[in-house]
């Protein structure tokens, strides 16, 4: 049978509480400049063996709070317009974990977004992912960097 954690750990109730402040910032000709800045506190997380993470990109430093109580969020978007029908996102985020193996992470996220119409949209980018993972015995940490495909389409209804 697949899974992502080991059935030899018991994995208790959790739950994440995720706070962040966004500010944004017009520029010139329809670009906008976004500013970011989270705080996730975890509870019920006490007792969660460190053994039982899911050491994979994109999961890991989001849920690195478990296992520490805590973790900030510190990030940085531009978006703006190339044309009537195509616009472009490109962002950073910085996750820090204190107090864990594995404690960082930067995501940076290239995309462009075609606008058919009001209600359908196709998007399409990549994730660029730079992440300190805990790896093996005694538990050292090692660095990944990951380059993912992002593609998205999106319908809209009135």
């Amino acid at each position: 049978m697949f899974a992502l954690i080991s059935p030899e750990f018991e994995i208790p109730s959790m739950i994440i509480l995720n706070n962040t402040v966004v500010t944004t910032w017009p520029l010139e000709r329809g670009k906008a400049l976004t500013g970011k800045v989270g705080l996730s506190i975890s509870l019920g997380g006490a007792n969660l063996a460190t053994e039982s993470s899911i050491d994979l990109p994109l999961v890991y430093h989001r849920l690195g709070v478990l296992y520490n109580g805590w973790s900030l969020r510190l990030g940085m978007d531009l978006n703006g317009g190339i044309g009537k029908n195509l616009s472009y996102l490109i962002d950073g985020d910085l996750f820090l974990i204190p107090g864990i193996k594995g404690n960082r992470s930067f995501e940076h996220k290239g995309m462009l977004t075609w606008k058919q119409s009001p209600r359908f949209h196709v998007s399409l980018g990549y994730k660029f992912i730079y992440g300190v993972y805990p790896d093996g015995y005694p538990n050292k940490n090692i660095s990944r960097v990951h380059i993912l495909p992002l593609f998205d389409l999106q319908w809209a209804w009135d």
